[in-house]
């Protein structure tokens, strides 16, 4: 059990670039988001960020949340690995596969898109961030 340990925390041998970092950042932005679905489903209604919730959708918001907590996850230990091709598959679903999905769910008016309208402005945001990055480490 101390190998495996030992193993999931080991870092990548490269440079840690300022896109790793950048998309290390975006790794806790993502499991605090997803934590606070979790444990405090009703506060993002509460405070207007959504629409409000009641009954069985306060679930459906947790496992939205452990999604959420869960793609961090991924994110953080994806950019341990230092590999800028991780990274950049990070922007290809935020700017390209989550507005393209969430905008099909609103079109065929399947959900409110008060629920997923912040995805559909803070991914794309973090993307560019990411591309910025990317970008700037390439020039030096």
């Amino acid at each position: 059990m101390k190998l495996f340990f030992q193993e999931l925390f080991l870092r990548g041998e490269s440079q840690k670039t300022n896109l790793i970092k950048y998309i290390e950042i975006n790794s806790f932005l993502y499991m605090l988001i997803g934590l606070s679905f979790c444990f405090f489903p009703k506060l993002h209604s509460e405070v207007g960020l959504i629409p409000m919730v009641e009954g069985r959708e306060v679930g459906f918001l947790q496992v939205i949340g452990f999604t959420l907590f869960l793609v961090g996850y991924f994110y953080y230990f994806g950019a341990r690995t230092h590999k800028v091709s991780f990274c950049l598959a990070t922007v290809f679903d935020r700017l390209i596969l989550v507005p393209l999905f969430l905008g099909f769910i609103v079109i065929t008016g399947t959900l409110e898109i008060g629920f997923v309208l912040p995805f559909l402005i803070l991914d794309p945001i973090l993307a560019l961030g990411a591309l910025y990055f990317w970008k700037k480490d390439i020039s030096n």
